[in-house]
């Protein structure tokens, strides 16, 4: 390529400047949005009353709780679904949400980790894990390389166990993206493109503009 057809110095900075400010800008909603279990599983209607029963019965309480968005509640009656099961592995996952929606991503990945151990080829919950680990690891503003690699490694086994679900190639797009890996980052976003159903438009927009802006900063 001759000189008068590279792209300037400068115009490929502001390109990979301003991917990171989009991915920093939007990590929080796709996240939120699209790779946290959302519909926790076993909703049914109806309205909640104190925190009795089995554990089932506290689990459909749960549900409730966090279809109307009343995250403190949800956690409340998860927990006591799990403290009458240990081994509900759904209550479980479910609650990791909650806590997730709630702010305390401690939380959420701690009981997200005691959900994949009582089933460890969940790949929804097994990704909703790495998600975490990835906002964490831009939570500073300065991408922290440790947390990076751990995100990658646990979305990297949740696309093993089931390389049809989008969300991890974007999310692993991510983590390539500030790993400096960008054409792997750029092949995770053209997957994630390719198996979108476009059900959460912005997030599909997003990605085919970060893959835009990655390969006009190559």
């Amino acid at each position: 390529m001759n000189e008068t057809n590279q792209i300037p110095l400068y115009w490929r900075i502001g390109a990979i400047v301003l991917v990171a400010v989009v991915v920093l800008g939007l990590l929080y909603f796709f996240i939120s949005s699209s790779n946290i279990n959302e519909s926790p599983t076993g909703i049914t209607s109806g309205t909640p009353s104190g925190l009795g029963g089995s554990a089932d019965d506290l689990f459909q309480k749960g549900n409730i709780h966090f279809e109307a968005g009343e995250w403190q509640e949800a956690i409340n009656a998860y927990e006591k679904a799990v403290e009458a099961n240990p081994n509900y592995q759904e209550a479980l996952a479910n609650l990791g949400a909650s806590y997730y929606r709630a702010g305390q991503l401690k939380k959420a990945s701690e009981t997200y980790q005691q959900a994949i151990l009582l089933s460890p080829n969940d790949a929804d919950v097994i990704y909703n894990l790495g998600a975490i680990y990835l906002q964490e690891a831009l939570a500073d503003g300065t991408p922290d390389q440790e947390k990076l690699d751990q995100a990658v490694k646990q979305i990297n086994r949740a696309i093993e166990l089931n390389p049809n679900l989008a969300q991890p190639y974007y999310g692993r797009g991510m983590a390539y993206q500030f790993l400096g890996e960008i054409d792997k980052a750029i092949a995770d976003f053209e997957k994630f493109i390719e198996l979108d159903d476009e059900t959460d438009r912005t997030a599909t927009e997003q990605a085919q503009a970060m893959l835009q802006q990655l390969k006009f900063g190559k």
